[in-house]
């Protein structure tokens, strides 16, 4: 017996084993994972973080006002700062800063 005929058969018994090894692959799917239980989550309840509006008092309060106006704008800002302190009968009084 010669060498071609001594390496035929296993030869061809594996590629079998190979063609039905990637048919098999092809024709299986994986199995689906189990899906988590629900997560319930508490229900949180809102409470009010601020005082309803009837109690706050914003007299004598100071608000600050950055910007960064020069010229004509910040002159018109400031006009209007004035109107707005002369007018507000709170006396809210604006710290205007230029930034």
């Amino acid at each position: 017996m010669n060498l071609k005929n001594r390496l035929a058969k296993p030869i061809v018994v594996l590629l079998v084993a190979l063609l039905m090894v990637s048919v098999c692959a092809c024709v299986l799917e994986p199995e689906p994972l189990p899906s988590p239980p629900p997560t319930v989550l508490p229900t949180i309840q809102p409470s009010p973080t601020t005082p309803p509006v009837a109690v706050l008092d914003p007299a004598g309060a100071e608000l600050h006002l950055w910007h960064a106006f020069t010229g004509v704008r910040e002159a018109t800002l400031l006009n209007l700062v004035a109107q707005f302190e002369a007018g507000n009968p709170d006396g809210i009084k604006l710290r205007v800063e230029f930034h």
